[in-house]
């Protein structure tokens, strides 16, 4: 997964045109189901040179994939195998290994965008496949140069 091409794709969804900001939002499903997609995502939200709006797309966008595709319940009678998408296991174990410190180094808007993911990831996989959770906030929380607004919420882990 090349950074720039994403990068280029989130740009392109603040364009003004329609068919751009459209052609930029089907390429962007496409992308999504590449093993590597979220873990590049998750890097763009995660630098700190990138543009507030391109961070505050990603974020949004990685927790909607997180949302839809971190644990996908069994098919349903009649549906494919294949059918629906899955973040793979690697994917997972990178966000869980840089979510926190993505979470605690972002804003506020990049911030709310990314507890929804947290959240819905501490749901499935807390404590057995995220067994690093706690070291992870408690090392975050204490890095941070501001204090973190977010801090009650995130006391529930």
């Amino acid at each position: 997964m090349d950074p720039q091409q994403l990068l280029a794709v989130l740009e392109a969804t603040f364009s003004p045109v329609p068919e751009q900001r459209h052609q930029a939002e089907t390429v962007l499903a496409q992308l999504s189901k590449q093993h590597g997609f979220s873990t590049v995502l998750l890097q763009l939200v995660a630098t700190d040179d990138m543009s507030a709006g391109v961070r505050q797309a990603g974020a949004i966008y990685f927790k909607n994939m997180v949302v839809r595709s971190w644990n996908v319940p069994q098919l349903m009678e009649g549906e494919q195998p294949g059918s629906r998408f899955e973040i793979s296991d690697a994917d997972k174990s990178v966000a869980r290994e840089h979510l926190v410190d993505t979470f605690a180094k972002a804003g506020k808007r990049v911030r709310t965008q990314l507890l929804t993911a947290i959240s819905k990831i501490v749901d499935n996989d807390f404590p057995k496949a995220w067994t690093g959770l706690l070291p992870q906030v408690r090392k975050g929380i204490c890095k941070r140069k501001k204090p973190l607004n977010s801090g009650p919420r995130c006391a529930r882990f």
